[in-house]
């Protein structure tokens, strides 16, 4: 997303030479990190089975969870790829918001350990990226569905938000080349 948010601007000298949609820098960048994220995901589950986790079925809903997340990423860089061309200091504050996202989201340790079922919950309902991250780890190191109700409500809102920023790249096409040329 890091990348993701800084494209347009990194891509100034294309921008004064071309009128191209604008959110096909941000989304190029997400598409260049899905394919390290690949090898990622094969190194994780040949992991996985090297100690001992058995390959099951509910391995397939990996696949929506994938999916999902991707739709995440893309609606977030497409934030701030736009958030960037407007006001040059966002590219200082993305990291640190990503960084903040990283260490309450669950990665570093399991959410499930909380202990009280209530923060769990609260903390998955109100956390996209700890719910994908927690969805991800049932899936994978405990063979359990992900709630597919909130699931598709993070899709929805995720493939919504994409939707409305790319209209308003392309709404705000010159202002924001003009933008990206000035500052």
């Amino acid at each position: 997303m890091t990348q993701a948010s800084n494209s347009i601007v990194g891509n100034k000298s294309m921008v004064s030479k071309m009128n191209v949609p604008k959110s096909m820098f941000p989304m190029a960048a997400v598409q260049e990190s899905l394919y390290r994220q690949a090898s990622v995901y094969l190194c994780l589950f040949v992991m996985l089975v090297a100690f001992g986790t058995p390959v099951t079925l509910t391995w397939f809903w990996l696949v929506p969870i994938v999916l999902v997340n991707y739709l995440a990423i893309v609606a977030c860089s497409l934030v701030g790829a736009y958030l960037v061309c407007l006001v040059r200091d966002f590219s200082k504050v993305i990291p640190l918001g990503m960084m903040f996202l990283l260490f309450t989201s669950g990665i570093f340790w399991d959410i499930r350990s909380i202990g009280s079922p209530e923060k769990v919950d609260l903390i998955l309902t109100l956390h996209p990226l700890a719910f994908l991250l927690d969805a991800n780890r049932q899936v994978l190191l405990h063979q359990t569905a992900p709630d597919l109700v909130h699931l598709f409500f993070i899709g929805l809102g995720a493939a919504v938000l994409s939707l409305v920023m790319i209209g308003l790249m392309r709404k705000n096409s010159q202002s924001l080349a003009l933008k990206v040329l000035t500052s």
